[in-house]
């Protein structure tokens, strides 16, 4: 199997939201955020060589809520409901879904593993084992915190095999 070191520079993960976005996003990397509560999560699991789950991007609801609001301009108080029923509204599903999918950009490189986005996992969807080995096997972690303005804020962790 190929690996492929993860070059992730917080400036490079700031351009990428924001020009997705159309808003700016600012953010730090912050201490390793629990993972363990399904619950509060979004998760995107992405496939990488022979098919097999090569990456788990995780992201609180907050995040994920935010970041689909602002991909097409929704309405920020959606937002706040998400995080007040600890799940995306329905509405935001599939904006959360296609910011997972951009995103698998930040741990794709020429000459390297192409991840491709498997599957969200809204709050309270229980992780697959194949997905789940990546919490005590990953090669590769990252945590930042991230704000979309006039949006919120939240945890985006990457971890890859």
């Amino acid at each position: 199997m190929t690996t492929t070191t993860l070059e992730l520079s917080l400036p490079v993960v700031l351009s990428m939201f924001s020009d997705l976005l159309g808003k700016r996003v600012t953010g730090q990397e912050t201490a390793e955020a629990d993972l363990a509560n399904e619950a509060t999560l979004v998760r995107g699991i992405f496939l990488g060589e022979n098919q097999e789950v090569g990456a788990v991007y995780f992201m609180n609801v907050g995040l994920a809520a935010a970041t689909g609001a602002a991909l097409v301009m929704m309405p920020a108080g959606l937002v706040k409901e998400s995080v007040q029923d600890k799940t995306l509204l329905p509405m935001l599903v599939d904006n959360s879904y296609e910011v997972l999918n951009v995103a698998s950009r930040l741990i794709n490189r020429a000459g390297g593993v192409h991840y491709k986005l498997r599957e969200q996992l809204l709050p309270g969807v229980p992780l697959p084992a194949d997905a789940a080995e990546l919490l005590t096997a990953a090669s590769q972690r990252v945590d930042l915190e991230l704000t979309v303005d006039g949006y919120g804020s939240g945890v985006l962790s990457i971890l890859v095999k």
